[in-house]
């Protein structure tokens, strides 16, 4: 729903003058007279002309207060109910302790003590370096030709 007084700037508590004065000044400044064929003046021209249609009649405006109460309590409602079906990041299940072993035992490199791990993936690793070492392959591409 479209708030009537976000269109002509005033605040809900605004009295009649302010509703009235800012009507004039945004009317005058979107007149389709001033702006021949501009059809987004012509818009929010309309948009102006019916807020303060609403809004300068107080049992119109009564109950256009009335809706955006409802509408303003539908949406907390919904974001509140949002709120409770996401469920919350728990980090309980998580042991920090074994970080390194899990990485080890995925990655069969344990990063703190440099060492490869044995048995890796169910299947004995027979490489005797890092298996994250990229030093073989940075040296193929940048090692320096001999003349």
């Amino acid at each position: 729903m479209k708030s009537y007084y976000d269109i002509l700037a005033i605040s809900q508590a605004a009295s009649q003058d302010e509703i009235k004065k800012s009507y004039r000044k945004l009317s005058k400044q979107c007149h389709p007279d001033l702006h021949p064929g501009d059809k987004k003046a012509e818009l929010r021209f309309r948009e102006i002309s019916e807020a303060y249609t609403v809004l300068s009649n107080p049992e119109a405006r009564k109950k256009y207060d009335q809706q955006l109460d409802v509408s303003a309590q539908r949406a907390q409602e919904k974001t509140s109910n949002n709120k409770k079906t996401q469920p919350e990041f728990s980090t309980s299940g998580i042991n920090f302790d074994n970080v390194n072993r899990q990485f080890e035992s995925f990655f069969g490199f344990n990063p703190k003590s440099n060492k490869i791990s044995a048995d890796f993936g169910g299947r004995k690793n027979k490489q005797a370096k890092n298996i994250l070492d990229t030093s073989e392959i940075f040296e193929s591409f940048f090692k320096p030709k001999n003349k």
